[in-house]
């Protein structure tokens, strides 16, 4: 369930529960800036999880 939730919300779609909150769309841009899988680098996933950890209020 959690795998579909993630892929859901990677894909740009909200999951039946609503959108991902601010601690869950941090661990997707993470996740997505730090795959493995992926052969160059996701420059716009590093910028958005920049982005968000510098507007957090906690950072």
């Amino acid at each position: 369930m959690a795998a579909t939730a993630v892929a859901a919300a990677v894909a740009g779609t909200e999951s039946a529960q609503g959108p991902p909150g601010p601690a869950a769309s941090l661990e997707l841009w993470l996740n997505k800036a730090t795959d493995p899988s992926m052969s160059e680098q996701d420059w716009s996933a590093i910028q958005n999880f920049c982005e968000q950890v510098n507007t957090d209020p906690n950072g």
